[in-house]
């Protein structure tokens, strides 16, 4: 009887000190937090390049280069060299988008060439610098080059900047054939420029 009530408090002294461990461990757990929440809105600056002005030295009216004649030039500007005809035509416009120009050159013939002088204006958040361009959708049959601006120039916000480039149909050319592509100049964000990605 001794025996049996020994083991008895010895079961129950165990069991009591499980329990008080399981309650301490419990409170060890049991920590109060709250939360500081930060509700985040962001947004970013817009970059647009877009096209104000533009005018060709063969679209028939005179001003847009000093000494420029009706006659077809043969080279790009300033000292384009022309021909004593006045055969073919170079118009340019601002598109419907206006971050793109729409020149139509028709009845060219080798070496005609045409030189485009455009005002691209930075109506973005940001200021752009050129970082490069390309005549893309061509063969060989036409070529293009930027004149001016040099690479890394850079526009600031609410800004033009002049654009110049030609456009020459080249001795590869075919009679009676429609040729469609684009000049493609990229602005770039000021800071992301490399110049080592220039043409």
């Amino acid at each position: 009887m001794v025996r049996l009530l020994l083991y008895r408090r010895r079961w129950f002294t165990a069991l009591l000190t499980l329990y008080v461990l399981l309650a301490l461990a419990a409170g060890a757990a049991a920590i109060w937090a709250t939360l500081g929440i930060v509700n985040l809105n962001v947004s970013t600056a817009t970059l647009e390049m877009t096209w104000a002005t533009a005018g060709t030295n063969d679209d028939g009216i005179l001003g847009t280069y000093p000494g420029e004649t009706t006659n077809d030039p043969t080279g790009p500007e300033p000292a384009p060299g022309r021909l004593g005809s006045n055969l073919a035509s170079c118009t340019v416009a601002v598109g419907a988008d206006p971050a793109e120009l729409d020149l139509t050159l028709l009845k060219g013939f080798p070496p005609y060439t045409c030189t485009v002088k455009a005002g691209a204006h930075n109506g973005g958040e940001l200021p752009v610098k050129l970082q490069s361009w390309a005549l893309t959708g061509m063969d060989s049959s036409v070529t293009a080059d930027l004149i001016a601006p040099a690479c890394g120039t850079a526009v600031a916000v609410s800004y033009d900047s002049d654009v110049e480039f030609y456009v020459t149909i080249a001795d590869t050319s075919t009679p009676g054939t429609s040729y469609l592509g684009t000049f493609d100049l990229t602005w770039i964000e000021s800071n992301a420029y490399d110049p080592l990605l220039c043409p």
